[in-house]
């Protein structure tokens, strides 16, 4: 990647970082508190961002863990965000999708560790960034074919006691 399109995309992350959703967990969230950019299912809560992306994100502990897992159906992107080499779960990367065309779709401040987005077939882009450390992977969805995709990032304290 050559030096002016990693700083088109840097500058790109920073500048749509704080941009589109709310940080909101499921657990925080009852029916009251939705509005048109929360929708129920069977499984629970999935998140709308303003461009209209469905999205569900969390997971930390076994019960949000589980509900999360139940909605992954609906998701053409399953992102799950680890650390070290047991994979501990990271809570709080952000997260940056941008689509073949160069534009940025999707943001996401304190995300995972399970993040799962609806995203039309299409070649994209992931950057996450935890710790100031930024990772940067290619996908292709096809079809109604989800896709899982693990970000890790290596353990700098040398602490891997997080679970999944």
């Amino acid at each position: 990647m050559n030096n002016y399109l990693v700083r088109r995309l840097t500058i790109l992350f920073l500048s749509t970082l704080f941009l589109t959703t709310l940080p909101l967990t499921a657990q925080a969230l009852t029916k009251k508190a939705l509005d048109k950019r929360h929708t129920i299912n069977k499984d629970g809560v999935i998140y709308k961002t303003a461009s209209g992306i469905n999205f569900v994100n969390g997971g930390v502990g076994e019960e949000e863990g589980a509900d999360i897992s139940r909605s992954a159906k609906h998701f053409s992107l399953q992102l799950l965000l680890t650390a070290g080499e047991s994979g501990g779960w990271i809570p709080d990367a952000s997260v940056l999708i941008i689509d073949e065309n160069g534009m940025a779709i999707f943001t996401k401040k304190k995300a995972g560790p399970r993040l799962y987005i609806d995203l039309p077939a299409g070649k994209y882009q992931i950057i996450g960034q935890h710790l100031n450390v930024k990772q940067s992977t290619i996908i292709t969805l096809i079809g109604d074919k989800p896709q899982r995709v693990i970000l890790n990032w290596k353990d700098e304290t040398g602490d891997d006691e997080t679970n999944h």
